[in-house]
């Protein structure tokens, strides 16, 4: 199936009069900071552009100055690792992705994080899946706490009818519906990009069958991480979001080395801005992630409507 879950984590240092544990990641992070200033570094993201409409209520509810910076993906964790090392920046509060988290532990750049005062009624850490919360915030597993949940992406897939209805009424394939029940295998949607990408092999610019972001790191990860699923049988893993790394993992990277060979070339050096782009401009037909939200506001992203 094409459906996915995939979590972001929202690592919080809050502020001065925090723990001293979190009070050793003000000393490096923000030491310049004036009491009462909260600044704030977030990735392109809609979330994270809903985040930002939030913070005149937040100001007026706390008294608190927040300034907003929004940063591309990659852009902000350069910035961000920049200001580890040299032990001096401007940031209290930063949006990570989750995958950052055991780096960033491993070499000291976080302290554990106390969640005592937070209000469960704004924020139920109890309200959360186990798994899930363990995997956003906590490393290693179990472990102490660096972050709070904030993000979740659904991975949908997407597709541009005019270009996929003819070759998909070829092998009698329908459209792909909005249920479990009518949405497409991941084998059908390889047989319907592969078809593309040879049909339109001639095309200049060439039309390719599918989108991917297969840059090494992260990007990779996330995108093989949800062709994973399609190859998990067991029910519990795929609620829990924990699959076993044995025999499925091999054949889900095979299969996604398969949608590579139907994809852009430059594909493999993509992140989430260019395969969504890749996608909005018409180069390619199809697309099956979580990036796809980033069009959904061409405004804030600069992505082109395109479609």
């Amino acid at each position: 199936m094409l459906f996915l879950i995939m979590t972001f984590w929202f690592a919080s240092r809050c502020f001065r009069a925090a723990t001293v544990a979190a009070a050793v990641l003000t000393t490096w992070i923000a030491p310049a900071l004036a009491d009462g200033d909260l600044s704030v570094a977030l990735f392109n993201a809609p979330a994270s552009a809903a985040l930002d409409k939030l913070v005149p209520e937040f100001e007026k509810a706390t008294g608190l100055k927040v300034s907003v910076e929004l940063l591309p993906y990659a852009d902000l964790k350069a910035k961000v690792e920049q200001q580890f090392f040299t032990h001096a920046g401007t940031y209290d509060v930063i949006m990570a992705d989750c995958i950052w988290i055991p780096s960033f532990v491993t070499r000291g750049f976080l302290g554990p994080m106390d969640i005592s005062s937070v209000d469960s009624k704004a924020y139920d850490f109890d309200d959360l899946l186990p798994a899930l919360d363990d995997y956003l915030g906590r490393y290693p597993q179990g472990g102490p706490r660096f972050g709070m949940p904030f993000m979740s992406n659904t991975h949908m897939m997407v597709y541009r009818p005019s270009i996929v209805k003819p070759v998909a009424d070829a092998f009698h394939i329908r459209l792909p519906g909005d249920t479990p029940e009518t949405a497409w295998t991941w084998d059908q949607y390889l047989k319907v990009a592969s078809e593309i990408s040879k049909r339109h092999a001639s095309d200049r610019p060439r039309l390719y069958g599918t989108s991917l972001q297969a840059r090494a790191g992260a990007w990779l990860v996330y995108e093989w991480y949800s062709e994973l699923f399609g190859f998990v049988k067991s029910t519990a893993e795929r609620i829990t979001g924990l699959p076993r790394f044995d025999w499925q993992a091999a054949t889900a990277m095979g299969y996604y080395a398969s949608l590579y060979k139907v994809a852009p070339p430059q594909a493999l050096t993509w992140g989430h801005e260019e395969e969504t782009a890749a996608m909005c401009s018409g180069r390619t037909a199809m697309d099956a992630t979580s990036n796809i939200e980033l069009a959904a506001n061409p405004s804030e992203t600069g992505m082109p409507k395109g479609f």
